[in-house]
């Protein structure tokens, strides 16, 4: 009983931490609207392919089922830097003629993303039962950029993202399958500064947002498995304050407080994983679907200046995208492993929408990982991803639109971008 009463006490102690954590994000934001975060160092060394695997606390946003086949608690800490770089080049015409302007690159900041996870067996006379509980907060979706004042008609920085708390249960039905649902509190954060698109101004607000995840692991055969996922779409209400410097479209008046609200729209996906282990060797694929056409308009209230029968809207129009993912992992000895993967994830973002602090296009990621145990209760996993893709060239078609500019491509040129990414986990097993 006294063992049960000091289990239940680090229990709860880890889940209040974990909470605790959630409440001061930091600055985030930098795959960009077009792709989800990856949350997990294990994860990335796979190439983001961790549905079938998903044996860490980051499950509950993999597949929460895997929960239930982990054998001991657990509790994972992990931090990730990321440095997006994006360059873009605006095409103007004039007098017919495609005329390049001065290239545009972002600033060069890296980004910090916490990941924070905890998963426990409840156990019945010492012994692990069927039923496991979990924890886990991180950043899953959304970007920034921030470039230098340049040009009228531009975001000079944007900022739109989504962190997550994330409690979840899971069940281990039998040797075949295992279930488990995870409870997703979505804290939406929304900065925009503007310049003359359509007004000048800097408004920035945070909402709440909640959804679910659905997992299911199978296991026909021993050493192979098999994953499902579903992830609801959220939708974060979010309200803050700025400035507006234009009472209207044309006329500039001075600088304007404002109230904002905005709905921040996040998509649902579906995850299908397998993964397959062959004496020291486990290899892991995995098929993933946004429905990334949720975000076909971003609407912000700015009152007074635009009150709620004139909302400012900017068209997305995104696309669904589907993303396909490989990786393996090898025993090197007991206490060292070495990873490898690949992704290719599709384009969401079409021609007319694309702007420039978005990471748009179809892109590959590469990465290498490692993971070393230290003894029976510690150990450190590492990944490295590169992601890149072929620089993007958006035509000039305002004379082809001259009469419905609405239509026109917004931000006409060469986008190029890529993204370096590290991923440092420590994790306690007990």
């Amino acid at each position: 009983m006294r063992r049960q009463n000091k289990g239940t006490c680090r229990t709860c102690l880890a889940l209040a931490t974990t909470a605790a954590f959630m409440l001061t994000p930091i600055a985030a934001g930098a795959a960009g609207l077009g792709r989800p975060t990856v949350t997990s160092a294990r994860a990335y060394g796979f190439g983001g392919a961790f549905t079938a695997v998903a044996d860490d606390a980051t499950a509950l946003h993999y597949n929460p089922a895997g929960l239930a086949l982990q054998p001991r608690d657990s509790i994972l800490l992990g931090l990730q830097l990321a440095l997006p770089i994006r360059e873009y080049t605006p095409m103007k015409t004039q007098s017919g003629v495609p005329t390049e302007g001065k290239t545009e690159s972002s600033h060069k900041d890296i980004k910090f993303l916490p990941t924070l996870g905890y998963s426990t067996r409840l156990k019945s006379h010492g012994v692990p039962s069927r039923i496991a509980l979990g924890i886990g907060a991180w950043n899953t979706y959304g970007g920034s950029g921030v470039y230098d004042p340049t040009r009228p008609n531009t975001h000079d920085k944007a900022m739109s993202v989504l962190f997550e708390l994330v409690p979840g249960i899971a069940y281990e039905v039998n040797d075949f399958l295992a279930i488990g649902a995870g409870l997703r509190l979505g804290l939406g954060i929304f900065q925009v500064v503007a310049n003359d698109r359509p007004v000048d101004g800097e408004i920035e607000s945070m909402g709440l947002g909640a959804g679910v995840t659905l997992g299911v692991m199978l296991t026909p055969v021993a050493d192979f498995r098999i994953g499902l996922v579903y992830r609801s779409a959220i939708t974060a209400s979010t309200a803050g304050s700025g400035t507006s410097y234009t009472l209207g479209r044309e006329k500039k008046d001075g600088i304007v407080p404002v109230d904002v609200s905005h709905e921040q729209p996040w998509p649902q996906a579906a995850s299908l994983g397998l993964a397959y282990r062959l004496g020291r060797v486990r290899l892991s694929t995995q098929v993933d679907w946004t429905d990334w056409s949720k975000v076909d308009q971003i609407v912000a209230v700015l009152r007074p200046v635009y009150p709620d029968d004139n909302p400012l809207v900017e068209d997305y129009d995104f696309q669904d995208s589907i993303a396909v993912h490989a990786g393996g992992e090898i025993s090197v000895s007991q206490g060292l492993e070495l990873r490898a993967g690949y992704t290719l994830d599709g384009n969401a973002i079409p021609d007319r929408t694309l702007q420039r602090h978005q990471l748009g296009g179809p892109k590959h990621g590469v990465a290498l990982g490692t993971g070393v145990k230290l003894g029976e209760t510690w150990r450190v996993d590492a990944a490295f991803e590169w992601l890149f893709g072929k620089a993007r060239v958006v035509e000039n078609n305002d004379e082809a639109y001259r009469k419905f500019q609405s239509r026109a491509n917004q931000n006409p040129g060469t986008h190029d971008s890529r993204l370096y990414t590290l991923e440092v986990n420590v994790q306690r097993v007990f």
